[in-house]
């Protein structure tokens, strides 16, 4: 074997051997020499912007109930089979699925005295949570006089 097929043998297993032992460490560089060059790397705040920043919130995605809303609660009729109501939901972003609904019932003094929950598939809705009326009918017991309508997502916080 000549002397230059042994160097180029040599130089083959010690890149080897450093990909195999600093590979991670060698994309994450070339990673990061990468995403400097790129155009996200403009967004990033500046130590201005920074300086004026007071606190932040991480929000979801997807399913945030600060993004729903319920208003304009109507009850349309009272019958035998309860109170007919109906109210505007409203989901923002467009990326929200339909919510759970806490209803709750209260009595003249507006205290809180049973709650119901309906899961979306207990309502009539469209197949995107944009801004539409909802219709209800909530069966109702003696002493409850008014009701009061939550969204939630089961494994979230109430609105």
């Amino acid at each position: 074997m000549s002397l230059f097929n042994k160097i180029l043998v040599m130089l083959v297993l010690f890149v080897a051997v450093t990909a195999a032992l600093f590979g991670p460490e060698l994309k994450d560089g070339v990673n990061d020499w990468l995403d400097k060059k790129s155009p996200a790397a403009d967004e990033i705040l500046s130590d201005m912007d920074l300086r004026h920043l007071r606190g932040f919130a991480l929000r979801p995605e997807e399913n945030d109930i600060q993004l729903v809303s319920v208003t304009g609660l109507r009850i349309e009729s009272v019958q035998a089979d309860g109170v007919h109501a109906s109210f505007v939901l409203s989901g923002g972003g467009g990326r929200n699925s339909f919510p759970s609904l806490r209803v709750k019932l209260l009595n003249s003094k507006h205290q809180n005295v049973r709650d119901m929950e309906l899961g979306p598939s207990n309502y009539v809705h469209s197949e995107k949570l944009e801004k539409e009326r909802i219709s209800l009918v909530v069966p109702v017991r003696q002493g409850e006089k008014s009701m009061v309508i939550e969204p939630f997502y089961p494994n979230g916080e109430a609105s």
